[in-house]
């Protein structure tokens, strides 16, 4: 039975490996909300990567600490299988297969963080747009088998006391494999996940402002880089520059000649500008909820915790690379701002000069 056990492994290694190499080497046609529709309304094939854990924890998370402990947990969760598997009687089949499923699956899932620092999922189980399985692959189907069996033979089965203590411990396993929580909830780790390679970009903008009855709508350039570098250059019905420079913020209205001058720590700030750098906690911060519309993906968040400049965004999330297309803000007093980015040209250069704010000489400040 041991060879069994690690024959299955073998076999479910060797399947995932295969079914993620055609599904990245086809990437063009899986990539995106919709996916590739196998059965439509239920079933498609979908590439997501995730980087996170259970509940995609720690999926925002970058560092080379988080790789190791990651690796780390699959080494033990492979040495003690492996100790199962010379410990468990060979009368325990249920147990040996179960520890196969799980090993091959482990394995699988491992390689990927290993080598990508991310797991590859692709297989997406939902009912039209109302409700959406988490995005798995096949390392994961096995590693749920396998903890499906143990448990099984666990509870429902008289075994051993190393099956129990077996059992036990791989429904605790479970609780580390990189599912999340809902489709809205895997949309916005794609949006994480997308910024994570993104170090600067350029864009056209429109801002629309509304409250009670007044509007208006501004044009202009943006440019960001990280961590957190903006200039927001108004271009009409005004001239405006808006510029972020790490440690301070500069208004610079031309009209009046005013400088307005701000503290800035982006540790501290709760501004969803920073939403297009990929900044914010954006899972942490809300509750999230698919809004269904004929067009265009759009996510609603609402805080977790009051907040007394947001009530509620509403972002629009491009389905072919998950970058955020629109932002609106709207806040407890019933107020709006509408962000809408086009035209962008993501990892760009940007001259350290353009975050330095320049204006005339007899400039009134305005320290705030």
């Amino acid at each position: 039975m041991k060879k069994t056990a690690f024959f299955l492994a073998s076999l479910v290694f060797f399947l995932d490996r295969v079914s993620k190499w055609w599904i990245e080497s086809h990437s063009e046609l899986f990539r995106g909300y919709q996916g590739y529709p196998v059965i439509e309304g239920f079933f498609k094939l979908q590439l997501v990567g995730n980087r996170g854990i259970a509940f995609g924890m720690l999926h925002s998370v970058d560092g080379t600490w988080k790789t190791v402990l990651l690796a780390l947990i699959a080494v033990v969760a492979l040495a003690v299988l492996t100790l199962y598997i010379f410990r468990t009687p060979a009368k325990e089949k249920l147990a040996f297969t179960s520890y196969g499923l799980l090993m091959g699956g482990i394995m699988g899932n491992f390689y990927d963080r290993i080598l990508k620092g991310e797991v590859t999922d692709f297989i997406t189980l939902h009912w039209k747009d109302l409700y959406a399985w988490p995005t798995f692959n096949v390392a994961d189907a096995a590693i749920t088998s396998g903890v499906f069996l143990l448990v099984f033979s666990t509870f429902l089965i008289k075994r051993s006391s190393t099956a129990n203590i077996g059992g036990l411990f791989f429904c605790a396993l479970l609780s580390m494999q990189p599912y999340g929580n809902n489709e809205a909830d895997m949309i916005l780790a794609r949006v994480e996940s997308s910024y994570g390679n993104v170090r600067s970009f350029s864009a056209d903008f429109v801002q629309a402002f509304s409250s009670r009855g007044i509007s208006s709508t501004e044009y202009g350039r943006v440019l960001m880089q990280r961590p957190g570098l903006m200039r927001w250059e108004y271009l009409a019905p005004e001239k405006k520059i808006f510029i972020a420079d790490g440690e301070k913020t500069y208004f610079y209205l031309e009209e009046e000649n005013q400088l307005l001058v701000s503290e800035f720590n982006i540790e501290d700030t709760n501004s969803p500008l920073l939403f297009f750098l990929g900044k914010g906690d954006i899972r942490q911060r809300f509750s999230a909820a698919l809004i269904n519309q004929e067009e265009g993906l759009f996510v609603k968040l609402v805080p977790l915790q009051p907040d007394p400049e947001i009530d509620e965004l509403i972002i629009e999330v491009n389905e072919k690379d998950f970058m955020l297309k629109r932002i609106i803000v709207r806040d407890p007093v019933g107020q709006q701002n509408e962000y809408v980015l086009t035209n962008m040209d993501k990892n760009v250069h940007i001259a350290k000069q353009q975050f330095e704010i320049k204006v005339p000489g007899d400039v009134e400040i305005i320290e705030q």
